[in-house]
């Protein structure tokens, strides 16, 4: 019943179809919810009445009986205002799991508007409603206790620039596995304690979504097993961010990657987890990165062929050489010139390694210092020991020929002369030589 542009569906006009089980009204122009349940009520598991001209009334109350009723699309229509009366008849029911209200033009949100259907919800979508306040839908996230049932929850494409501290609250969504916050374009920030609630989520999608940084933010998503940033501004995290031990794909292509520093978590945008990725699990590819000591580790990792795996697409996989400034790709990567801290472990900077003491904010105060004194003082070593030995030299010449000279003298004077046979007037003897 698709683009048939019905008005409208009243008592007995689906008499006969008791045993339907899925209704698809998409594309039609109904401006009231079709009064349905009396006819197929007791067979109705998924109603699609999506692109239509609903304006954000009530579900009537015929709709309690719709009791199999498991899948409803609202997309395309208009609710400004969600309020707990909306769906009320649904929850009454008590078998709706999947609602979608994304593209309803919402703007307002009643905090107990989740409650009717928090019971026995599976997945929600609020998507494309870029005018609904992120702090209404926390508000509504933090009266709702939603069960174990409750898996996926989508809100993509918001108009949100943050995501604030118990978005997600601890104890609400004790099961949500996937949560889909892609696409949006506003979102730069995401607070410490935003996804607090999220302990059980192994599906995390903030691709295409501003995001600079991230530190302590998915440090408690212990269970996470995909990870999709691609598309945002990511240029640093740390040793928490990507640390978690069920990690096996994360997805950083296009993401404004300088860097990727080592195993050992001490280091600039380390992976702990790189060993334990699944096959094809890394993806990197569209990154800024730049050829120099800071990738050194992982020139030495791509060695491994189990670890070359990790990657998908490798060859795709590029970096700027900082020699030539050409663009070579991530396997021909050899740094050169790495100092032994480079060598040892993962550099923390992304900058050139050959920096003076005074370029290196790593050496401070004293250390900075002997930086500078220690090759002065071995310059001077080495100036020192040239005139020894150049004052030897002379010293050497000089005896030589003042030995000529003495040649002819008396024998005690030429054995005194000869190395090894001196006596207890060595000293003066020697000293003589060179007058």
């Amino acid at each position: 019943m698709v683009d048939n542009k019905l008005e409208k569906i009243g008592p007995g006009n689906l008499t006969g179809l008791s045993s339907l089980s899925r209704l698809y009204l998409t594309r039609n122009q109904l401006s009231d919810w079709p009064d349905l349940c009396d006819d197929v009520g007791s067979s109705l598991t998924h109603l699609g009445i999506d692109e239509n001209l609903l304006t954000g009334s009530a579900a009537p109350d015929s709709y309690a009986k719709c009791r199999k009723l498991e899948s409803l699309v609202l997309t395309k229509n208009t609710f400004p205002q969600l309020s707990n009366a909306t769906l009320a008849a649904l929850g009454a029911a008590g078998s709706l799991k999947s609602v979608k209200l994304n593209s309803v033009k919402m703007t307002a949100l009643d905090p107990t508007a989740l409650l009717p259907l928090a019971d026995h919800l599976t997945s929600l979508d609020l998507s494309q409603n870029p005018d609904l306040p992120v702090e209404q839908v926390a508000a509504a996230f933090s009266a709702a206790r939603f069960s174990n049932q409750f898996l996926g929850l989508t809100l993509k494409s918001t108009g949100w620039t943050e995501l604030p501290d118990g978005f997600l609250p601890s104890g609400n969504f004790p099961s949500l596995d996937i949560l889909h916050l892609d696409g949006s374009q506003k979102l730069s920030s995401i607070q410490p304690n935003a996804l607090e609630g999220g302990t059980s989520l192994t599906y995390l999608f903030l691709n295409q979504c501003p995001l600079t940084s991230l530190d302590a933010q998915l440090s408690n998503l212990r269970k996470l097993t995909d990870i999709n940033l691609s598309g945002t501004r990511l240029s640093k995290w740390t040793s928490d961010t990507f640390g978690q031990p069920t990690l096996r794909r994360l997805d950083l292509s296009n993401a404004g990657v300088t860097t990727i520093g080592g195993l050992d978590g001490d280091s600039e945008n380390p992976l702990p987890g790189l060993a334990s990725l699944a096959d094809g699990g890394l993806r990197l590819a569209g990154n800024p990165l730049v050829c120099n000591c800071s990738l050194l580790w992982l020139s030495k990792q791509l060695g491994s062929d189990a670890i070359r795996k990790k990657f998908y697409k490798l060859d795709q996989v590029t970096c700027r050489d900082q020699a030539s400034g050409k663009s070579i790709k991530l396997t021909d990567c050899k740094p050169a010139d790495c100092n032994s801290t480079t060598t040892t472990t993962a550099t923390t900077t992304s900058t050139a390694t050959t920096q003076s003491p005074t370029e290196n904010p790593a050496i401070p105060g004293k250390a900075k210092l002997a930086a500078w004194v220690l090759p002065v003082a071995i310059s001077a070593g080495v100036l020192l020991l040239a005139a020894l030995m150049a004052g030897s030299v002379l010293l050497a010449r000089r005896c030589s020929i003042r030995r000529q000279q003495q040649q002819f003298g008396d024998g005690e004077q030429r054995r005194s002369l000869v190395p090894g046979d001196e006596d207890d007037d060595d000293e003066e003897r020697i000293s003589n030589c060179f007058k």
